[in-house]
């Protein structure tokens, strides 16, 4: 006959055998291990640079004192330039020229050698620049159109700023240039592109 001490150890180790989790000794117990993922890729590296606003389709040509000191703090060479609007007016108001040769003359007696502001629409774009009117007689008293008016170009070369790929003939620009004389000019600095207007 069996004993009970051996009936009872047989049961337990029957209990035992239907569980294996719990009859596994503490050493052979396996720890649950997660799935493996695909890793995450990288996030892509972004431009952390701000971005430049877009260039306005109508430029204020204003000078204010602010734009005047900002210029100056960017381009120290250029302190005390001068506006080419300002040259404009004085030849306008000077009776005797009135053709371009002498219009010409008169601006570079103002203007060579000192660094210039133009401002407006620039025309004949090239690679490396483009050309500002210079208004050297006022409009008639019955012209409305301003056809009267007459102007000679200044060439200005050696723009930094200047993109021929986006700007364009008629484009508002804001340009201080070195003034050479003869009606041309450069370097220069697009003062748009370069944040300095």
């Amino acid at each position: 006959m069996i004993d009970i001490k051996t009936c009872v150890a047989l049961g337990a180790l029957a209990l035992a055998g239907c569980d294996e989790s719990e009859a596994q000794p503490a050493s052979k117990k396996t720890a649950p291990v997660a799935a493996p993922t695909a890793s995450a890729p990288a996030p892509a590296k972004t431009n952390t640079a701000p971005s430049k606003p877009p260039r306005p389709a109508k430029l204020d040509t204003e000078l204010t004192d602010a734009r005047r000191e900002k210029i100056e703090k960017a381009h120290p060479e250029a302190k005390g330039f001068v506006l080419a609007k300002d040259m404009e007016d004085k030849l306008k108001a000077q009776k005797k020229v009135d053709e371009k040769e002498a219009g010409i003359r008169a601006f570079d007696a103002m203007a060579k050698g000192k660094w210039v502001l133009f401002t407006g629409p620039m025309v004949e774009a090239k690679d490396d620049g483009f050309s500002m009117g210079i208004t050297y007689t006022p409009r008639a008293e019955h012209d409305p159109m301003g056809l009267s008016r007459q102007f000679f170009l200044v060439a200005i070369s050696d723009v930094k700023g200047f993109d021929a790929e986006t700007m364009k003939s008629g484009t508002q620009v804001a340009v201080l240039a070195k003034y050479d004389g003869k009606a041309k000019a450069g370097p220069a600095f697009e003062l748009v592109a370069e944040d300095n207007w």
